[in-house]
């Protein structure tokens, strides 16, 4: 139904059309039959309609400027400046997996998403994103990870990239041999 930012209003029409059907004949034991009349030619689309900078000094209370790939951008969604900072050091800003995992798919509004890309596609700054949100909001993250020595190299890197700041402290890895394969883990909780 949508495609690069637009919605096909013939698909949408015949998505709601379906869903009057099937609750008319439900509730009402009824057949109705919604139609379209007159004719159009060719593919009728419609823009998908995001909150802009008008509808956000109107509705200020009802959600957050988008993040751009500027990590400055973040701070309107509650992260200090000295882990901005710290990121700034690493990355020279967001790339397209991350602005969608935050702007499209609510990474930071707590919801859930699995990530499957390539290696150096950017997956673990999207679980940071995650895991500090939910810290700065006084709740845990947990980090698995599915080898010992990722583990320790991220152990370290989060010690050094968040503990100056005070906003997180790292546990120390666990291992466990419930399974066949060795399961690491690196825990992150707020200070």
């Amino acid at each position: 139904m949508r495609s690069a930012g637009k919605v096909a209003v013939y698909r949408l029409l015949e998505y709601v059309t379906k869903r009057v059907v099937d609750s008319a004949s439900a509730l009402y034991r009824a057949d109705q039959r919604p139609t379209l009349r007159g004719t159009l030619d060719g593919e009728v689309t419609w823009p998908v309609f995001r909150p802009g900078n008008r509808y956000q000094a109107t509705f200020p209370d009802r959600g957050r400027a988008p993040v751009t790939a500027d990590l400055s951008t973040l701070a309107a969604h509650g992260f200090p400046q000295e882990i901005i900072d710290a990121w700034s050091v690493e990355i020279p800003g967001l790339n397209d997996l991350q602005l969608d995992s935050i702007n499209e798919y609510g990474v930071l509004d707590g919801e859930h998403l699995v990530i499957s890309a390539p290696t150096s596609s950017g997956k673990t700054m999207v679980g940071e994103l995650a895991a500090l949100n939910g810290i700065l909001q006084r709740r845990r993250a947990l980090f698995l990870l599915p080898m010992k020595a990722l583990v320790n190299d991220k152990y370290q890197e989060f010690v050094r990239k968040y503990a100056a700041s005070g906003s997180a402290r790292s546990a120390r890895p666990a291992t466990s041999t419930t399974t066949s394969a060795r399961s690491c883990a690196a825990s992150t909780t707020s200070a």
